[in-house]
């Protein structure tokens, strides 16, 4: 079994593995930085000694920007005033 990610013509092998029996599992993947939202695939090919399977699904990545917020108590502070002060 081999899963790529596919984006355009450029392919990234993300997992290849061999199995002798059967098996149900979960593969976590670490998601490739993107500047704006991108549309890739998730191209999974499976080989048996009598079958040979290929399955396409298209993914979306959008990007993330974590960003802070602060907010005073009011808009405007003079030069030497804190949040504390009462004047």
């Amino acid at each position: 079994m081999n899963i790529h990610l596919v984006h355009g013509y450029q392919s990234t092998l993300l997992l290849q593995e061999k199995a002798e029996e059967e098996f149900h599992r979960c593969f976590n993947f670490k998601a490739p930085l993107v500047k704006a939202k991108s549309v890739q695939k998730m191209k999974v090919d499976l080989q048996g000694e009598t079958f040979k399977m290929t399955e396409e699904r298209k993914v979306m990545f959008k990007p993330y920007h974590p960003l802070t917020f602060i907010q005073t108590d009011k808009p405007i502070y003079l030069p030497g005033q804190t949040a504390l002060s009462l004047t």
